[in-house]
């Protein structure tokens, strides 16, 4: 369980850079279209739905 654990962390650490940094990105592009806007919002989503998850594998 342990393991798994440990796997799951290694794996959402990186992910929650990645979206970090796209939400960066996009938001430097944000005034430009509607669709960027709502791709940045369904990113912060994904962040926080990461970010809840990671908290969960670890309690």
């Amino acid at each position: 369980m342990a393991d798994r654990a440990g796997l799951a962390l290694g794996a959402i650490s990186p992910g929650v850079d990645v979206f970090k940094g796209l939400i960066t990105y996009l938001d430097a592009l944000r005034s430009h279209t509607d669709e960027l806007q709502a791709l940045s919002r369904r990113t912060q989503t994904l962040l926080i739905t990461l970010k809840l998850l990671g908290r969960t594998v670890r309690s």
